[in-house]
C-alpha cells in the first residue's frame, strides 16, 4: 500500500511524463566552429595540480561511500 502511495504522490509533482527524454543527434560542426573545437581538443588547457588534488580527493571521497552489491 505504501508503494501505491508514493507513487501516486510522485505523479502528483511530476504528472505522468517520463523521467528521461531521448537523447537528441550531435549537430554536426562546420566553418569556424568545426576549426575552434578540433584546436580545443588537440590543445586542452592545462590542469593545476591544486585542481587534480581537489578531483582526486573528491572521487575517493565518493569510492568511500558506495556500496555497490552487484552479486556476482
Amino acid at each position: 500500500m505504501q508503494r501505491k502511495l508514493i507513487s501516486s504522490t510522485i505523479r502528483k509533482y511530476i504528472g505522468d511524463k517520463t523521467m528521461a527524454r531521448p537523447i537528441k543527434e550531435t549537430p554536426t560542426l562546420y566553418g569556424e566552429d568545426a576549426r575552434r573545437f578540433a584546436y580545443a581538443v588537440e590543445h586542452p588547457k592545462p590542469v593545476s595540480t591544486e585542481d587534480v588534488k581537489r578531483a582526486q580527493e573528491a572521487y575517493e571521497w565518493c569510492k568511500s561511500i558506495a556500496k555497490f552489491d552487484f552479486g556476482w
